[in-house]
């Protein structure tokens, strides 16, 4: 400041024409009166004046400032001082949104704050994507004006207000320079918003001042809070510019796809509900499925997510509901719970190509043995439930299960005509696992050499019908079928023929002109015995299984041969889901669809 000017005592800015202040109100010149100057009384009231301007910019940083205040003030003054500043809180939504909502492609705001003067670009597309705000550049208080403080609290301390000491017009200076290469970087006809988001603070409130006298059509505006917290609401309140969908798998002959299911339409507003009917895909029971909403795109663009999360689903068909809370904001009611996705839209896209769950669409008949040692018994009944258990959660309603347990024979005079089968035909998982582990436990003695197979073949090959889907015979067993006729197999000389004179052979060839495939899981000992025990199948073994089937002389070896010509198991190297994925049902380790199922028949 040059020496002579005058200046005042309180604030230090060099006051326009006239007897007070303009900036803190102190009386520069008073009326001439006779009599001696009280001039203790003066430099009291100079000091209240100055404390109490001090004071104001100190309660709007906080109590860091308190060392810079000229005198010291009293908890209660202090108390009052900052009382005062929370009173003056405003906001800058309703002027955010009017810009907003007459915005071209781009919309700026450049907002003076405590830390420095921000530029924050916003494009149109952007404001229905989940991050609008990504475009920022900010430029320090210590560039735009290096003649304040560089300490951090004695600098907040001058920024509120706190600049006694500091030449105000060299102030000015620095800052509309600064502020010009700020104004430069928007193009003139980008409309722009100028935000002082440090309401009360001299220098934000200066340079807001200035900014507008740079771009005088520019909006202007204060705020409590920063831009990047006001914005939010102002964005809320605008309809969507672009329609936005669901991403779900939709399945065709060729495999399966994404798809994009609209939910809300261009032109929508906050407050809005869509519900979308989906089903839960394979592999969806113990899996998050993503929940993906895009912005419609046109084919073969990409499609920019509003939202991605991931969520449990219930099996089988459920309807999904979600409010649509602004651009850019959607929320989940249900499932009411979701959670955060890692994948990224592309990877799941590709997962959903990758997938097939055309095959899912199948019959399974298990002929499942119960009698014969309790503990393989127990193993193969609890492997059959825990499959059941799982297709019903992952194929309710692509799976029929027919399931025909199997006891022992009797040959005592008077009961060899006794049914010795209990079962089900076609239903659904759920169903079948419910009545499977119904059917009554083996009890009494056994024949080691044979069990009555051919029975439960017999009585799925009476049901079967011309059908179109994918069919499997499921034997689950450790002992070959009873043969035709005694002699029939050289192997076992001694073991009983059926005496309801069914022949396995005759019944295997009727399964097999029906369009059957054949998986057979066996006793590992009995696996052992005959040589299957690390076959995984019959295709490569020597015998061939139509031969086999139709010997005369078919021992047991050949008839697991024949039973399980697609593939061999052992029964206790088998979990559920791998017997699945042996069934062709579900894809073994693969990941299971991403996104849920659109329903069949429904429009995309």
């Amino acid at each position: 400041m040059s020496f002579g000017e005058p200046a005042c005592p309180v604030c230090g800015l060099r006051p326009a024409a006239g007897a007070v202040c303009g900036a803190c109100g102190w009386v520069m010149v008073t009326d001439w009166t006779s009599g001696k100057a009280d001039r203790a009384a003066f430099d009291r009231r100079l000091s209240e004046h100055r404390m109490r301007l001090d004071l104001r910019a100190a309660a709007l940083v906080g109590r860091a400032a308190l060392p810079y205040v000229r005198g010291t003030p009293g908890e209660d003054a202090w108390r009052q001082a900052c009382e005062e500043q929370a009173r003056g809180r405003v906001t800058a939504e309703h002027e955010l949104a009017a810009a907003l909502r007459g915005m071209g492609e781009y919309l700026a705001v450049i907002e003076a704050g405590p830390d420095g003067v921000g530029t924050l670009f916003i494009q149109a597309r952007d404001l229905d994507t989940a991050a609008p705000l990504r475009l920022r550049q900010d430029v320090p208080w210590r560039e735009i004006a290096p003649i304040l403080a560089t300490g951090a609290d004695e600098l907040r301390f001058q920024l509120a207000g706190g600049l006694h000491r500091v030449d105000r017009t060299q102030l000015a200076v620095s800052m509309e320079r600064a502020l010009i290469g700020v104004v430069e970087r928007v193009h003139p006809e980008t409309p722009t918003v100028f935000v002082c988001t440090a309401p009360g603070w001299t220098v934000p409130e200066q340079a807001v001042t200035i900014l507008r006298r740079l771009r005088p059509n520019a909006r202007a505006a204060s705020s409590s809070l920063p831009v990047a917290e006001e914005l939010p609401a102002a964005i809320a309140r605008q309809p969507l510019r672009a329609t936005y969908s669901l991403i779900l798998a939709e399945e065709g002959p060729a495999g399966t796809r994404p798809i994009a299911m609209p939910m809300f339409a261009r032109g929508g507003f906050a407050g809005l509900e869509a519900e979308v009917d989906v089903v839960r895909g394979p592999g969806g029971a113990d899996k998050d499925i993503a929940l993906a909403v895009v912005i419609d795109a046109p084919p073969g663009e990409y499609r920019e997510p509003v939202s991605v999360r991931s969520a449990r689903l219930s099996q089988g068909a459920s309807t999904l509901r979600a409010v649509l809370e602004g651009p850019g904001c959607v929320r989940w009611v249900e499932p009411g719970e979701t959670g955060t996705e890692s994948r990224s839209l592309s990877e799941m896209y590709a997962q959903t190509q990758a997938n097939s769950v055309a095959s899912g669409y199948a019959e399974v008949m298990c002929a499942v043995e119960l009698g014969g040692p309790p503990d393989q018994a127990a193993m193969r009944r609890e492997l059959v439930a825990g499959t059941l258990e799982l297709l019903a959660n992952d194929l309710p309603d692509r799976v029929r299960v027919a399931v025909f347990g199997y006891y022992e024979h009797s040959f005592k005079l008077g009961q060899e005509g006794r049914r010795v089968t209990d079962g089900f035909w076609l239903s659904e998982p759920a169903a079948a696992r419910e009545a499977f582990v119904a059917l009554p436990k083996a009890t009494g003695g056994w024949q080691d050499d044979a069990a009555p197979l051919e029975d439960a073949l017999g009585e799925i090959i009476e049901r079967i019908e011309p059908g179109r889907a994918p069919r499997t015979l499921l034997v689950v067993g450790g002992r070959p079928p009873h043969p035709r006729r005694l002699g029939q197999d050289p192997d076992r000389e001694l073991a009983q023929p059926c005496p309801r004179r069914n022949d396995w052979q005759e019944i295997h060839a009727g399964l097999r002109r029906a369009g059957m495939r054949f998986v057979a899981v066996l006793d590992k000992t009995t696996a052992t015995a005959t040589g299957l025990a690390n076959s995984g199948g019959a295709a490569g073994l020597a015998a061939d299984p139509r031969r086999a089937a139709a010997s005369n002389g078919a021992g047991a070896a050949d008839a697991w041969r024949a039973l399980g010509e697609d593939h061999i198991a052992v029964l206790e190297e088998l979990e559920p889901r791998e017997l699945a994925a042996t069934l062709g049902l579900v894809g073994g380790d693969a990941p299971g669809l991403p996104f849920p199922l659109k329903p069949k028949g429904d429009p995309a």
